[in-house]
């Protein structure tokens, strides 16, 4: 918990190992949220290569997912509401509502952050319906 360098190391090790590409892919994903997490964004987005190319929709989403919460550090709301419902996109086809709550869940606060109060009273509604 909070040792950024060892968890880097550990998951670093870990693509060295895994034959599966996926596996891999995903690992990445847990490698850029170390590095943002340590402020080393562009060493962050640099990692997310490979996921967001990656042929698994899954991959993809949490690639997009984390790229957009790098996007929020740096304050470009605009570019993590594009990545953040990029990712929702790839949830709803795969039908995994779980992360869908959270995607929309951030595109309200990011819709909130640029003062658009109807678009994140939207985005709030399709919360609500997942609640019931």
């Amino acid at each position: 918990l909070g040792d950024h360098a060892r968890a880097l190391d550990y998951l670093r090790r870990s693509t060295r190992i895994d034959a599966d590409r996926q596996s891999v892919a995903r690992t990445r994903v847990l490698i850029a949220s170390q590095l943002r997490a340590s402020g080393e964004l562009d060493a962050a987005i640099t990692e997310l290569a490979e996921p967001l190319a990656s042929s698994n929709p899954l991959v993809i989403a949490n690639a997009l997912e984390e790229r957009a919460q790098i996007r929020q550090t740096r304050r470009d709301m605009r570019g993590a509401i594009e990545d953040l419902r990029a990712a929702d996109e790839h949830y709803a086809r795969l039908g995994i509502e779980y992360n869908r709550i959270d995607t929309n869940t951030a595109i309200s606060r990011a819709l909130l952050a640029l003062g658009d109060a109807r678009g994140a009273g939207a985005a709030e509604q399709a919360l609500a319906s997942w609640r019931t």
